[in-house]
């Protein structure tokens, strides 16, 4: 099973991975080649959350500013995004909701690693590739209905229901992604007593908060995954909140 996507999102993936072997000039021949990544890259670096106080007018200073590893993951997330646009009628909506749903889940998973000082690119990352299961059974069911076959709603709703997580286990290991990344998704579902790292429970607490689909009981977990993490209600909720 392949996932039928541009071959964009599995190269800026391995890069990922490897942030340190990118250069400036990696970065730049990527956006060149997709303007709409530039003029996105420069829309996130002149936002509140990264605005110096100077407009940002130029993919270097969008770069520098960014860094190379989340103008990277920014990249990731837009090929992904390209990935969730769906043509049919019957699956377009999910497609935006899958999108959706993994750009919140990975801003949020940044803001709470950043708060509580640590790295969080990598959550960043796996937030964003914890959907691929879904994503996987609509580009199928994609393919299936512009070949002319008819797909009730009911047989997507169920293909989803029981696909969604065999396909994605079989991505993972056929991208080869490194068993932390594999772990930091997991997490966002479910989080293993035995599991002290502190970015899987900011994973699992970031799809806590956002009361993702699958998630058993998650207000009752929040108290305890708060205090875990030395954060909060009111902060939680504040974090929560989507940056402009």
């Amino acid at each position: 099973m392949e996932l039928p996507i541009n071959q964009q999102l599995v190269e800026l993936l391995q890069r990922c991975q490897e942030p340190d072997k990118q250069t400036l000039q990696d970065l730049f021949n990527l956006a060149q080649a997709d303007p709409a990544l530039t003029s996105y890259l420069l829309r996130v670096a002149n936002s509140a959350a990264y605005s110096r106080g100077e407009e940002c007018t130029d993919l270097r200073n969008a770069v520098l500013r960014l860094g190379i590893a989340h103008s990277l993951n920014l990249a990731l997330g837009q090929a992904l995004r390209h990935s969730c646009t769906l043509s049919q009628p019957l699956l377009a909506p999910y497609g935006v909701q899958l999108w959706h749903q993994a750009e919140q889940l990975a801003e949020l998973a940044l803001r709470l690693a950043e708060t509580c000082h640590i790295p969080g690119e990598a959550c960043y990352t796996a937030a964003l590739l914890h959907c691929i299961g879904e994503l996987t059974v609509l580009q199928q069911a994609q393919r299936w209905l512009d070949d002319g076959n008819p797909l009730p709603a009911e047989a997507l709703h169920e293909a989803l229901e029981e696909c969604s997580r065999p396909f994605a286990a079989r991505l993972k290991v056929q991208w080869r992604l490194p068993l932390a990344l594999r772990e930091l998704i997991a997490a966002v579902y479910f989080l293993d007593e035995r599991q002290v790292g502190r970015d899987r429970r900011i994973m699992h607490t970031a799809g806590c908060l956002l009361r993702l689909p699958g998630i058993d009981n998650p207000d009752e977990q929040l108290p305890r995954l708060l205090s875990m993490l030395g954060l909060s209600q009111a902060e939680a909720t504040r974090l929560r909140e989507p940056s402009t």
